[in-house]
């Protein structure tokens, strides 16, 4: 700043007082920020001095409550561990893991990264992907790896089918492709970037399989981590603009506890990427694209899938969903929805936010849906909880855990049970683990979309379902069918 200052004035318009009272005021500067540099590093180095005595007369934990995981012990001492350089590498480990009040920065910096990006119900979008982790091979002699861990015998077989079957390949016929911020356009379609870590893949598994513990062999989990648009729809020459998918879902399911039973939709959707499965100016899959979900789970859950010729199929035209809404590009193709109806006649009811025990009329589709809406015609949105009455007598529930990807799923499953429930982790204001046990649940399935499974929001939500207050007495259960459409027609008298 005072060089700045004697810039203004050329030596030879000071005079010899001026020219002196100059030199003493960048004089008094310099003095001052000599100072001001020394009480800093005076303070850095204080606070490097008081965590480092910290660290040596706090007590070590041995756990991350955080990140769900042991964290790296103290490695014994010996002079080949020395030699060989492990030693340092494991204490360096250990005392990173141990550093005082890690759990509070990892948590900053957590909510810091949650900060970024864009959200569509919830989930966060990156602007810019980061480098891909790259998970280690699953492998049976690897004795880490529980086995089975999150497949099945089924499961297994078909996902070594997958291995060797050859990935879907988009032709690239030289159409340029455009990044808009978190989003990159190609082809007149709207695509989120993928980011996502193993660290979010192992803690989305950790909050699924705590539930599977917690239920243990009376009731039956389900893992589907949906992929999205993205996965399918680049050519090679831009496959770089985001992270693959597919490493991660497998880091997930590798990650599961070994009572979970992974869908394998990711094949079922790759075997049919050139269908209509995903939406162009939207961040949710079709119906179709659900559809082939359905048909891995019911793969999954020993059902016979109906196929789509069993459903009678309507169509919303002129749809414009959330990516056309944060792009504003006209160039984005124009979607319809469609959505099939089931057989028979399935009734529901649904309970609100803020009101967890009081039913209320509801319906599976939302036919008057339209314009930037048409996707709420899937159980007219999303709410805390839903049931869905098939009409069927079998006796066999099922409860699916969702976020917006769940809505067109969920119909897919009227035909094969009894009762439907539907919760939005988001919304549900009860505790999950009871209210499976008093309905008399027997399957439960966790669905999300990749990028929800590697959402903290998601995850902390699914997580917070097992801390909510159990469903008291006062609970009340969908009044039956019959009196419904009493109260209907005497409504409508």
């Amino acid at each position: 700043m005072a060089k700045s200052r004697l810039l203004k004035y050329k030596p030879s318009q000071l005079s010899p007082a001026q020219a002196y009272r100059q030199q003493q005021e960048d004089q008094k500067q310099g003095e001052r920020l000599h100072i001001a540099q020394a009480i800093l590093t005076i303070l850095f180095c204080s606070a490097l001095f008081f965590m480092g005595f910290l660290s040596l007369i706090l007590t070590k934990p041995t756990v991350s409550e955080v990140e769900k995981r042991e964290l790296a012990a103290m490695p014994e001492f010996s002079g080949q561990a020395v030699l060989d350089g492990s030693y340092t590498k494991d204490l360096e480990l250990h005392y990173a893991d141990t550093f005082p009040f890690r759990e509070t920065f990892v948590s900053i910096a957590a909510r810091l990264d949650e900060m970024r990006g864009i959200r569509f119900d919830g989930v966060r979008i990156h602007g810019t992907a980061p480098a891909p982790e790259v998970p280690p091979e699953p492998s049976r002699a690897d004795p880490e790896l529980p086995e089975g861990a999150g497949y099945t015998e089924e499961e297994e077989s078909s996902s070594e089918a997958s291995e060797v079957s050859k990935p879907h390949e988009v032709v690239d016929d030289g159409a340029v492709g455009e990044q808009n911020g978190a989003v990159f356009v190609y082809k007149e379609k709207a695509m989120q970037l993928f980011g996502g870590s193993n660290g979010m893949a192992e803690w989305y598994a950790g909050a699924i399989s705590n539930y599977k513990k917690a239920w243990g062999d009376s009731v039956k989990v389900y893992n589907l981590v949906a992929p999205t648009v993205i996965e399918f729809s680049l050519p090679q020459r831009y496959k770089s603009v985001t992270n693959p998918q597919k490493p991660n879902i497998e880091h997930i399911y590798q990650s599961l506890d070994s009572g979970v039973i992974g869908v394998d939709a990711y094949s079922a959707l790759e075997a049919h990427a050139d269908d209509y499965l995903y939406f162009n100016a939207d961040h949710h899959w079709t119906a179709r694209g659900a559809y082939y979900a359905y048909t891995a789970f019911a793969k999954s859950a020993g059902l016979e899938p109906l196929s789509l010729e069993d459903y009678q199929r309507k169509v919303i035209e002129g749809f414009r969903g959330t990516m056309y809404s944060y792009t504003n590009d006209a160039k984005l193709a124009e979607d319809y929805v469609e959505y099939f109806l089931m057989p028979g006649n399935p009734t529901a009811v649904r309970w609100d936010k803020g009101d967890p025990y009081t039913a209320q009329e509801h319906s599976v589709w939302a036919e008057f849906a339209q314009g930037g809406n048409s996707y709420s015609v899937f159980l007219h949105g999303d709410y805390p909880l839903i049931r869905i009455d098939t009409g069927n007598k079998n006796g066999k529930r099922v409860l699916v855990v969702k976020e917006s990807f769940g809505n067109a799923f969920s119909p897919f499953l009227i035909p094969h049970y009894e009762e439907v429930f539907v919760v939005d982790q988001r919304y549900f204001e009860l505790n999950l683990v009871d209210f499976v046990k008093q309905n008399n649940i027997q399957e439960v399935l966790f669905l999300n979309n990749i990028f929800a499974a590697n959402t903290g929001y998601h995850i902390e939500k699914i997580e917070g379902m097992m801390s909510k207050p159990a469903p008291t007495q006062s609970f009340l259960p969908a009044p039956p069918a019959a009196q419904r459409e009493e109260s209907s027609k005497e409504a409508s008298a």
